[in-house]
Formats: C-alpha cells, sequence, structure tokens
C-alpha cells in the first residue's frame, strides 16, 4: 500500500467539502507531520478535532521530528531560494527521505516535489479515485468539485473544468 504525506490544504478542503471519511477510507497508509497538524491552531479548533479522530485511530500516523532532523529541515529551509513554508519543507524533506508520496495543491511545494522526483498529486486527484473506485458518484463528484472550485479560487480551473465536463456528460 503507497504512503502518503498529507499537506494542510489537503485536510483544510477535505473537511469543507465533508469529505474527510472518504478520504480515510482510500487505499493508502495517511502520514503527515507535527508541523502540518500544529498549523490547525485554536482557531480552526473544529478542523483539528476532525483531524485528531484519525490519528488517535492510527489512521493517520504523524512524524514527530527529533532536534536534528529539525535542524536539516532549517537548514533546508535556509538553503532553499523559494519561498516554501517551514511545514511545507517538513512535507518534502519527510517524503523525499522516505520515497513517500504528497498529496498538496500548493503550487510551490508541488513544483518542488516534481524537480525532486517526487510524486505529488493534490485535491482533484482525491476526486478521481473517489469516482475510479465508485466511492462516490459521478454526480456527487460534481457537485463537490463545482462547489469546491466555487470556494477556492486556487483550485486548478482547467483541470476541474475537464473533470466537471467528462461527469456532467457521462451522468446524463
Amino acid at each position: 500500500m503507497d504512503i502518503v504525506v498529507t499537506d494542510t490544504n489537503i485536510f483544510i478542503d477535505m473537511i469543507d467539502l465533508d469529505m474527510l471519511g472518504l478520504f480515510f477510507a482510500l487505499p493508502f497508509t495517511f502520514h503527515t507531520t507535527d508541523f502540518v497538524v500544529n498549523e490547525f491552531t485554536e482557531s480552526y479548533k473544529e478542523q483539528k478535532q476532525a483531524i485528531q479522530k484519525y490519528i488517535d485511530k492510527s489512521i493517520l500516523i504523524v512524524k514527530t521530528f527529533s532536534g536534528a532532523e529539525v535542524e536539516e529541515i532549517f537548514q533546508y529551509k535556509t538553503d532553499e531560494p523559494s519561498k516554501l513554508s517551514f511545514t511545507d519543507c517538513s512535507v518534502l524533506l519527510y517524503a523525499q527521505k522516505n520515497g513517500y508520496i504528497i498529496l498538496s495543491n500548493d503550487h510551490l511545494l508541488r513544483t518542488k516535489s516534481i524537480e525532486r522526483s517526487i510524486r505529488v498529486h493534490g485535491t482533484v486527484f482525491v476526486f478521481d479515485l473517489c469516482v475510479e473506485m465508485n466511492m462516490m458518484t459521478k454526480e456527487e463528484a460534481y457537485q463537490k468539485l463545482y462547489q469546491w472550485m466555487t470556494d477556492n479560487p486556487r483550485a486548478p480551473r482547467k483541470e476541474c473544468e475537464k473533470r466537471l465536463h467528462s461527469w456532467y456528460h457521462q451522468s446524463n
């Protein structure tokens, strides 16, 4: 079973779309970093509680970094000329060191992952899998993807529109 390291924005999307249960039913072993979990501050208490349930059930494994590993992340962040956040650097280095797949919609993190030959996917991939595995009908996927695209100005419009067009015509 493939191991995926999930970034904050994927969790937020899945929670906002009420798809967290579907997400964690996908055929992956789910990992994230303690820095991702810590991004769910007091103002995101409900989202943190939603994620915490999966951590408590050991469905979501949280990588806690040693002092030396944190120093390595700081060093990478310092040496890397891009504007990757510290949290993104933690996801990138954790996935790279272990040969894991990254799930993120962050454009810069995705670009850096591809440059380092790390497999990376985003929310559209999650929709594709849910439809492919019959976890959602095309009509349900259409509605949720349309909602996501409408609510999220950073959603990849071209990819979303391709799916919307395809699912609309296949469900009618």
